[in-house]
């Protein structure tokens, strides 16, 4: 993997990913990308830091479902409104009122809850796996993210984490 961090000469590359490195002596954390494209690292002996603490975090997306939805409620918003509004005609005032007041709840609940969705999907993460690095006697951490809920590449970084730790000792 291509990275611009320098070694020592008795250092050894234990893990390496997009987003963090593991070697015998150090944790390498990505701090951000720089204009020419170089990844920038934040660095910390590893004897500074504690056990990674995997967490879940995100939400699945149902952005098709509120697709579907709001397409119903809008659906059956335009059956009523468009005879309406082109023909002064109310289609479901013959049923009566309980089936109007019904036929409104039902296209005007499908609509809610398919924007609620929709938004839900946009505002909301795509499931992750975030691994918090303690680093001892700060108050901020190291936090480097995966993409799905429990990634194996996380359980590999916890290994290699440990036998690296155990190196030291």
């Amino acid at each position: 993997m291509a990275n611009n961090v320098k070694l020592n000469p008795n250092e050894e590359f234990y893990f390496e990913s997009e987003q963090v490195l593991v070697t015998n002596l150090r944790v390498f954390a990505i701090q951000r990308k720089s204009l020419e494209g170089e990844n920038l690292w934040n660095e910390i002996p590893i004897s500074d830091t504690s056990q990674p603490e995997p967490k879940n975090s995100g939400k699945v997306s149902r952005k098709q479902l509120g697709i579907n939805l709001s397409l119903i409620g809008l659906g059956l918003m335009g059956l009523q409104l468009i005879p309406y509004m082109v023909l002064q005609v109310n289609l479901l005032g013959i049923l009566g009122g309980f089936f109007e007041g019904l036929y409104f709840l039902v296209s005007m609940g499908s609509l809610t809850a398919g924007v609620y969705l929709l938004l839900n999907a946009f505002l909301t993460p795509n499931p992750h796996t975030a691994v918090l690095i303690p680093i001892i006697g700060q108050s901020k951490d190291y936090v480097v993210s995966f993409p799905g809920w429990d990634n194996p590449k996380v359980k590999e970084l916890i290994r290699q984490y440990n036998r690296a730790k155990r190196s030291l000792e």
